[in-house]
């Protein structure tokens, strides 16, 4: 189901990128989640909790002909509350009501390799948990009984 979920959106995409074409240039297309899919990791499948990697690390597509460089890859941490500077830079909009977060725009064009030195993360679906993590070090903190029979306290490097 979720490999055929996943060839449905690439077709359904490709529709949206054929009416776009005779705008392309003049467009700016951003690709993303709100969260990852834990495929058989962390003893989860298919599942979207526990703050770890698979979960929180998300694809984020940014494609602009002419105005963004292609290829460009941002190796350090960003978020997707920095989404919203970014479209009124790129627009060229003041951002007078000091939106949350941090304009992507030097890490898109490579002045810049991240937002941030570290991400706070939290989650209350399933499991109540809060984590930090930085280039080095990612530290969960669960503050109920695992459903999966995790550590109350996870450390990864």
């Amino acid at each position: 189901l979720y490999d055929a979920e996943t060839a449905y959106m690439d077709w359904q995409l490709r529709r949206v990128f054929a009416a776009l074409e005779p705008i392309r240039d003049d467009t700016l297309i951003v690709l993303t989640a709100d969260h990852g899919e834990i495929l058989d990791e962390q003893l989860g499948f298919y599942d979207h909790h526990g703050l770890y990697e698979g979960n929180v690390h998300v694809p984020s597509i940014w494609v602009w002909p002419g105005a963004l460089p292609a290829g460009r890859r941002v190796p350090g941490f960003v978020q997707n509350v920095d989404f919203v500077p970014t479209f009124l830079e790129l627009a060229g909009i003041p951002d007078t009501d000091r939106t949350e977060g941090r304009s992507l725009v030097p890490c898109l064009k490579g002045e810049r390799d991240r937002n941030y030195d570290e991400v706070y993360l939290s989650e209350a679906t399933w499991e109540v948990k809060r984590g930090v993590r930085d280039t080095k070090w990612k530290f969960i903190q669960s503050f109920e009984p695992d459903p999966h029979g995790r550590p109350m306290q996870e450390l990864f490097d």
